[in-house]
């Protein structure tokens, strides 16, 4: 492979990278409890992810991508193949991603025990068991 070709792939790679933090940064932290109600929220990447989800989630980003770019017809069919195409990647992105979420979350969940008080640690606590039932 030429110095050039290698260049180009190493770009693309960080642009692929870029790209997916940036959707992660959105879905998963800026999105999270905000936007239109009880819409679904991104994909929890610490839980498995079901097939039949994954599917849920493809056909709810394309219809949101054919609403806001106002896709044709064809463009909507390509980008479903795009999509489905890629669902193994995703879940495998998830699968390598979710130990070292889970972590953070719980590095995160213990450094907020010992700043809270005891009746906000029991609240705290409580909120996070509320938000996995309602995902």
């Amino acid at each position: 492979m030429s110095s050039r070709s290698k260049a180009a792939l190493v770009l693309v790679l960080l642009t692929v990278a870029g790209l997916l933090a940036g959707v992660a940064l959105d879905r998963f932290v800026l999105q999270r409890g905000h936007g239109d109600g009880g819409a679904r929220r991104g994909p929890d990447l610490v839980r498995p992810v079901s097939p039949e989800q994954e599917v849920a989630m493809r056909r709810g980003f394309s219809r949101r991508l054919t609403r806001q770019l106002d896709l044709t017809r064809d463009q909507q069919a390509r980008v479903d193949a795009i999509l489905a195409g890629q669902a193994g990647e995703w879940r495998r992105l998830r699968a390598d991603v979710r130990p070292r979420l889970e972590r953070i979350f719980a590095s995160f969940r213990d450094s907020m025990d010992t700043v809270l008080r005891p009746e906000q640690r029991v609240r705290f606590h409580q909120m996070r068991r509320e938000r996995h039932r309602s995902d």
